[in-house]
């Protein structure tokens, strides 16, 4: 049977989200709230450059509604390390490139058992890699290792859980306060009531965002460039920060929860936190974080703590904390472990063929849940 890939049409894409919503919407949302839920994820600048696809038999009509697979591909700008320097002891050269990021993959239930998704994901991967700018793709598996057959490997994918209401982590605020570091929210509200994306966020909050990732992403430029690995990174940017905020929103205003304006805290541009509040699962999690110092860690992670305590969530989630040994080695001091996701919770995936690198070599830098898709 030959198969074809196709981009999706409007009717097919809202097809999608219908096939999707018992496994991804249901019993939290309606069907209605599920579809607004989607088309506010669509319209938001993140997913300005989204391409949904469908998967097809040769013989069906580009609008069929009974496509056999599904799944949305998200181009981004990432960063990646060649160990080609100008010489042998130099510095690494930094590499501004494509990533695109895979979500959504979804087989209707009465296609499944046929090899449709194998088939998909085979010909998203050739699409991807005919991007002349593509270096990468990123994936978050919710079926184990599944994707690694074609070419997504597994990467680190682990966690730590803070509970808000302990009085050990409770200490983090005080110790933070007693050592005069000045932590400052970040407050995050739409003007006009409206959706939260760049152009709604008020210009001086704004700036402080801007100026906070623009640092952040010299700082990962110089990381890269003296690693011995291969490296790569997804960049962070006030877009994908807004869509998880305007998710956070939508689920607060639908559960009949306070709108939670505090999205994140910082000391400088070298420490700083972002969060998003998850609404569902009831708790705070880490969108992206970075510090120099113990006391640093503490006062954001205090901070964040705070927050979760003040909106009734019951755990603050820190991804990839492994990443960083300073904060092990906090959170460990407190007795908190870093555990693996389960093999249904959002694995991360990834495939790299850049210049130089075999994909098993390449380091995934900054695997935070802003990545996430």
């Amino acid at each position: 049977m030959s198969l074809v890939l196709r981009e999706a049409s409007p009717v097919q894409i809202r097809r999608a989200a219908i096939n999707s919503y018992a496994a991804w919407g249901a019993p939290h949302l309606s069907l209605e709230q599920y579809l607004a839920r989607e088309a506010l994820s669509a319209a938001a600048p993140f997913a300005s450059l989204r391409v949904s696809v469908v998967l097809l038999r040769a013989d069906q009509s580009p609008d069929d509604l009974d496509f056999l697979c599904a799944c949305e591909l998200y181009p981004r700008e990432c960063l990646y390390s060649s160990s080609k320097s100008p010489n042998l002891e130099g510095p690494k050269t930094v590499v501004t490139a494509t990533c695109v990021s895979v979500a959504s993959v979804f087989t209707p239930e009465h296609h499944r058992k046929n090899g449709y998704a194998a088939a998909m994901m085979k010909l998203v991967r050739e699409r991807i890699e005919s991007i002349p700018s593509a270096v990468a793709s990123t994936l978050y598996s919710e079926v184990g290792d599944y994707y690694g057959k074609f070419g997504w490997r597994r990467h680190r994918s682990e966690c730590a859980y803070l509970d808000p209401h302990s009085k050990t982590l409770m200490e983090w605020t005080m110790l933070s306060a007693a050592s005069g570091i000045p932590v400052q929210t970040i407050v995050v509200t739409a003007e006009g009531g409206k959706s939260i994306e760049p152009s709604t966020i008020p210009i001086a909050v704004k700036a402080v965002v801007e100026r906070i990732l623009s640092f952040e992403r010299d700082l990962l430029v110089n990381e890269m460039k003296n690693r011995s690995e291969t490296c790569f990174a997804i960049l962070p940017t006030l877009d994908t920060l807004a869509w998880f905020w305007s998710a956070d929103d939508f689920y607060a205003v639908t559960f009949n929860r306070p709108l939670a304006s505090r999205k994140g805290c910082h000391i400088s541009e070298r420490a700083y936190a972002f969060w998003t509040h998850n609404w569902v699962e009831n708790s705070l999690i880490l969108l992206i974080m970075r510090f120099d110092t113990t006391a640093e860690a503490c006062g954001l992670l205090g901070c964040a703590l705070e927050e979760a305590r003040d909106c009734s969530l019951k755990k603050v989630v820190l991804w990839d904390p492994s990443a960083n040994d300073p904060l092990v080695d906090l959170l460990k001091s407190v007795g908190i472990a870093v555990v693996e996701r389960e093999s249904t919770h959002s694995l991360s995936c990834l495939a790299f063929w850049g210049e130089d690198a075999a994909d098993e070599n390449c380091v995934w830098v900054r695997n935070e849940k802003y990545a996430w898709v």
